[in-house]
Formats: C-alpha cells, structure tokens, sequence
C-alpha cells in the first residue's frame, strides 16, 4: 500500500515538473536551468528505483522463513547515510508478516516422535519442537524432493514408459507394468497420492541417470536450504551407510517450497483418483496415503513415510482463515495421533490476527 500510494505521488511530481520545464521553455527559460531541471529529474528518477519486495528465503536456523528486503542502485546504497539505511530497515522490519499470539501457557502434549516441528507458514515462526534439527531417515517424505527434481526436467504432458527394473523396486509399489505408457502428470500423481516407488524409480531414470537425478535431488535440497539433508535414492529407502537423513526442520522448510508448486499442491490434496496408461491396458484407483485428509478438513497434504529405520513419518500441512501450519514428525509409533496432538495443542494456545 504505502509503495503504491508513494509511486502515485511521484508521478504526479514528474508532471508537475514536466510541466514546469514547458513553461520556462517557452517563457524565459535558458539553456542551463533547463539541463539543471532535466538533472534533478534524473536524480528523482534513481531514487524511484528503490523497491521493496518480499522472497522466500531458506529457513535460517532461528525458524525464520519469509525474509523481507530492500532493493537500491548499487551506487545510490554506497552512498546512503547510516541513518537512513537504519530506517529503510526499521520499515522493512513492520511490514514483516506478524506470529501468531500465544494465548496461554499450556503444556505441550508428550507424543512418541523422536523429533517434531510445527512451524507458522506466513510468518516462518516455529511455534513448537522436538529435537528439530536431529537427523532421522526421512523414509517416503524424500518422494517431496523426487517430485520436485521430476518437475524440474519433465512437461507434465510427456509420455514416459515404465522400465522393466523400476517394476521390481523395494518398497511400496502400485503394480505398473513394464513397457506401459503414462503421461509425467500420472506418474507424478502416484508418486505423491499411492506413494509408488515405482513410480519413483520411472522418474528417475527416463530422463537422466539414476545418478544425476539423485543429485538434481540434492540440488533442489541445497536451493531449499536445508542444512541438515542429504538423499541417497528417489524412493526413500534406508540405506546401507545410513546416509539417507533429513530433520525435522529440513523437512518443513522442503514442504513449505513444495506447496509453493501449483500441481503439486493439488495433487497432495486429492484422497482419490483413478489412474489409466495412454494405451488402455492398466486402470487402478489410488488412494492417499495421508489418513488426515480425511479426518480433518482443513488438512492440504503433503507426504507419509514408512520404512524399518525411519519409523513412522509424517509432513503435514493444515489451512484454515488466517492459519497455516506446517507439522513434522519424525521416528513417530503413530504419526496420525501426533501430529493431531501437536495440532489440537496449537490451534488452543494460539491466535492469528
């Protein structure tokens, strides 16, 4: 609002002085008072450069996500007074989105994950945490970093076939058959709703090597800013060297970035859908592994994981008027009551204005 009304009013004063500048030409006005005024408009015109704009930014380690910035000519900046500068960020701090208000000091809930967040979307503020930046197996949830990676080197309306190694993954698969057709968006879609890691394995060899897509994961995992994360497969599997991690924290801030991608965020969403090749022959309804989506309403996704080192995990993302939170919860005995403790505990002890 106050960029908006600022502009306005600055175009209204390049009129006023285009208009001035008409009038001393054809009045009195010399060759010097003209170049003088041409001047100063040039200056005023440097000084509209200045913009302020808000970027995600990775979350620091203080749980900061949204970070507010301002933009100014390299050599106008140089120049600017400590004072000033100290001002620009004294504004720029009170257009910051606000945390939710704590309401009452209630004690937390005691739940069976070795390690949770449940962290404000807007704001960026973890409002609660266990052993946020211990680092876990993240089991299934790496599929968020798959489908990031695959949206990055594919069109969603690709035909890929299903190679014959891809149908003998470990792990959770929905039954695909070599040599079928499907387009990247149905691949996709059974990667996120059925959690299929043949679906997984499909993405990630049709296009590059098994080893550059892990890595294109990574790259994704760097941009994202998560410190604490590394991918060794695209299905989520423990790995023998143990090396397959990510916390809690890492895990919230991955979601966060994902949910920012149109298709994914409808996808995540769905409970159901029914999935058919391009050529008629496969034909399975699918449904979400996320039990959340029905139990509470306002639940938007994202991702489950199981495996035998992981436990249970769950990335859980809840929305309602001015809510939006972001639950993780790792090394968990029974994700779904968890996250749902955390939730209910949240939603009790806070308000958002």
């Amino acid at each position: 609002m106050q960029v908006g009304l600022f502009r306005l009013v600055a175009v209204y004063v390049l009129v006023l002085l285009a208009g001035a500048i008409h009038t001393l030409e054809s009045k009195f006005c010399d060759l010097c008072t003209k170049a003088l005024l041409v001047s100063l408009i040039c200056l005023f015109g440097i000084v509209l450069r200045v913009e302020f704009e808000a970027v995600v930014d990775g979350v620091a380690n203080d749980g900061n996500l949204l970070v507010w910035y301002k933009k100014l000519p390299q050599d106008f900046y140089s120049a600017a007074s400590q004072e000033n500068s100290r001002t620009l960020e004294s504004f720029l701090l009170t257009q910051k989105p606000k945390p939710p208000v704590k309401l009452a000091e209630i004690q937390t809930p005691a739940v069976s994950a070795k390690s949770y967040v449940v962290m404000d979307v807007v704001s960026g503020t973890v409002l609660s945490e266990k052993n946020p930046d211990e680092v876990f197996p993240p089991a299934s949830t790496a599929k968020i970093a798959t489908a990031l990676a695959a949206l990055a080197l594919y069109d969603l309306d690709e035909e890929i076939a299903i190679p014959q190694f891809c149908t003998q993954v470990d792990g959770n698969k929905i039954g695909f058959g070599q040599g079928l057709r499907f387009r990247v968006e149905a691949i996709l879609q059974a990667l996120l709703v059925a959690s299929a890691g043949d679906a997984a394995c499909t993405l990630s060899v049709s296009r590059v090597s098994y080893a550059d897509f892990v890595a294109k994961m990574n790259f994704v995992v760097k941009e994202g800013g998560l410190a604490r994360t590394k991918f060794t497969n695209p299905i989520g599997l423990d790995d023998a060297d143990g090396e397959n991690l990510s916390s809690a924290r890492d895990l919230a801030k991955l979601a966060i970035l994902a949910m920012h991608n149109d298709f994914f965020r409808e996808t995540v969403k769905l409970k159901e859908l029914e999935l058919r090749d391009l050529d008629g022959k496969f034909a399975k309804q699918l449904t979400n592994t996320n039990r959340l989506l029905w139990d509470i309403p306002e639940s938007v996704g994202i991702k489950t994981g199981t495996t035998t080192g992981a436990g249970e995990v769950l990335v859980y993302e809840y929305t309602k008027d001015k809510a939006d939170l972001i639950i993780v919860a790792m090394g968990s005995k029974d994700r779904f009551a968890d996250v749902k403790l955390l939730l209910d505990w949240t939603l009790l002890s806070h308000s958002w204005e």
